[in-house]
Protein backbone atom coordinates (compact mmCIF):
# COMPACT_ATOMS: atom_id res chain seq x y z
CA UNK A 1 0.00 0.00 0.00
CA UNK A 2 1.44 3.37 -1.04
CA UNK A 3 0.29 6.45 0.86
CA UNK A 4 2.43 9.17 -0.76
CA UNK A 5 3.59 12.52 0.59
CA UNK A 6 1.15 15.00 -0.99
CA UNK A 7 -0.71 16.91 1.72
CA UNK A 8 1.86 16.01 4.38
CA UNK A 9 4.11 19.07 4.05
CA UNK A 10 4.81 19.42 7.78
CA UNK A 11 5.96 15.81 8.19
CA UNK A 12 7.91 16.01 4.93
CA UNK A 13 9.73 19.13 6.07
CA UNK A 14 10.70 17.42 9.33
CA UNK A 15 11.96 14.37 7.42
CA UNK A 16 14.05 16.52 5.06
CA UNK A 17 15.90 18.01 8.06
CA UNK A 18 16.81 14.67 9.71
CA UNK A 19 20.19 14.14 7.95
CA UNK A 20 21.31 17.61 9.05
CA UNK A 21 19.70 17.99 12.47
CA UNK A 22 20.04 14.48 13.91
CA UNK A 23 23.33 13.16 12.46
CA UNK A 24 26.81 14.19 13.53
CA UNK A 25 28.48 15.01 11.22
CA UNK A 26 25.64 15.74 8.81
CA UNK A 27 24.92 13.10 6.18
CA UNK A 28 25.16 13.90 2.48
CA UNK A 29 21.82 13.12 0.89
CA UNK A 30 20.13 13.67 -2.45
CA UNK A 31 16.35 13.88 -2.43
CA UNK A 32 14.24 12.72 -5.34
CA UNK A 33 10.48 12.75 -5.77
CA UNK A 34 8.92 9.97 -7.78
CA UNK A 35 5.35 10.10 -9.07
CA UNK A 36 3.06 7.29 -7.96
CA UNK A 37 -0.57 6.31 -7.61
CA UNK A 38 -1.55 6.12 -3.94
CA UNK A 39 -3.81 3.58 -2.23
CA UNK A 40 -6.83 5.73 -3.05
CA UNK A 41 -6.00 5.67 -6.78
CA UNK A 42 -4.91 9.34 -6.82
CA UNK A 43 -1.76 10.87 -8.32
CA UNK A 44 0.82 11.33 -5.58
CA UNK A 45 4.59 11.29 -4.97
CA UNK A 46 7.00 9.29 -2.86
CA UNK A 47 10.29 10.61 -1.50
CA UNK A 48 13.52 8.78 -2.29
CA UNK A 49 16.57 9.59 -0.17
CA UNK A 50 19.88 8.68 -1.82
CA UNK A 51 22.66 8.47 0.78
CA UNK A 52 26.05 7.51 -0.64
CA UNK A 53 28.32 5.27 1.40
CA UNK A 54 31.40 6.93 2.82
CA UNK A 55 34.19 6.04 5.22
CA UNK A 56 33.04 8.47 7.89
CA UNK A 57 31.53 7.44 11.21
CA UNK A 58 28.26 9.21 12.09
CA UNK A 59 26.43 9.37 15.42
CA UNK A 60 22.91 10.38 16.37
CA UNK A 61 21.88 13.00 18.95
CA UNK A 62 22.34 10.47 21.76
CA UNK A 63 25.95 9.92 20.56
CA UNK A 64 25.04 6.38 19.47
CA UNK A 65 26.66 4.81 16.44
CA UNK A 66 25.20 2.07 14.24
CA UNK A 67 26.74 -0.05 11.50
CA UNK A 68 24.66 -1.47 8.67
CA UNK A 69 25.12 -5.24 8.32
CA UNK A 70 23.02 -6.64 5.49
CA UNK A 71 19.44 -5.54 6.14
CA UNK A 72 19.97 -4.86 9.87
CA UNK A 73 21.58 -2.09 11.92
CA UNK A 74 24.03 -3.12 14.64
CA UNK A 75 24.60 -0.69 17.53
CA UNK A 76 28.30 -0.20 18.18
CA UNK A 77 29.69 0.30 21.65
CA UNK A 78 32.35 3.01 22.05
CA UNK A 79 35.24 0.53 21.63
CA UNK A 80 33.77 -0.94 18.43
CA UNK A 81 33.05 2.54 17.10
CA UNK A 82 36.62 3.66 17.77
CA UNK A 83 38.01 0.53 16.10
CA UNK A 84 35.69 0.98 13.13
CA UNK A 85 36.59 4.65 12.86
CA UNK A 86 40.33 3.89 12.99
CA UNK A 87 39.99 1.08 10.44
CA UNK A 88 38.04 3.29 8.04
CA UNK A 89 40.46 6.20 8.48
CA UNK A 90 43.43 3.93 7.79
CA UNK A 91 41.73 2.44 4.72
CA UNK A 92 40.92 5.92 3.39
CA UNK A 93 44.51 7.02 3.96
CA UNK A 94 45.83 3.93 2.12
CA UNK A 95 43.48 4.61 -0.80
CA UNK A 96 44.63 8.23 -1.01
CA UNK A 97 48.29 7.25 -0.81
CA UNK A 98 48.05 4.60 -3.53
CA UNK A 99 45.86 6.78 -5.78
CA UNK A 100 48.49 9.48 -6.22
Amino acid sequence: MVEGINGKEEQLNELLHVPFDFCNPSVRVRFEYMPCIDHEGKDNRILLMHIPANGQLHTNQADECFMRVGDKSKKLNSESACNSSTTRANATTRIRMTST
